[in-house]
């Protein structure tokens, strides 16, 4: 089975996890991106369930998608950090370094 690109998660949220090395709540999001990636979602979505220029998808699955998108959302902003974790190495040198008093 070929994947097409209606048949993908959404991808609009990871910008929120790669602007920033930190938490994606650390640093607030300027209100034009904000605004520019709940626009695209809230249109992609309603395009979707509506079936403009594709096929019907219904809101049931438009809310699975979300939920799918958003877990997944959560999930690899805790990879980021770990990932930052074992491979920043200005972090790890702190980290590792004996503190000389």
């Amino acid at each position: 089975m070929t994947r097409t690109r209606h048949d993908r998660p959404r991808r609009g949220h990871t910008i929120f996890l790669t602007r920033t090395p930190g938490p994606f709540w650390s640093i607030r999001p300027a209100r034009i991106l904000l605004f520019a990636v709940c626009g695209t979602q809230a249109i992609a979505t309603l395009i979707a369930v509506y079936g403009l220029f594709m096929a019907l998808l219904g809101w049931k699955w438009a809310a699975f998608v979300w939920a799918y998108a958003l877990i997944w959302f959560l999930v690899n902003d805790r990879v980021k950090l770990l990932a930052y974790r074992i491979l920043d190495p200005a972090k790890r040198a702190k980290e590792v370094a004996p503190t000389l008093c």
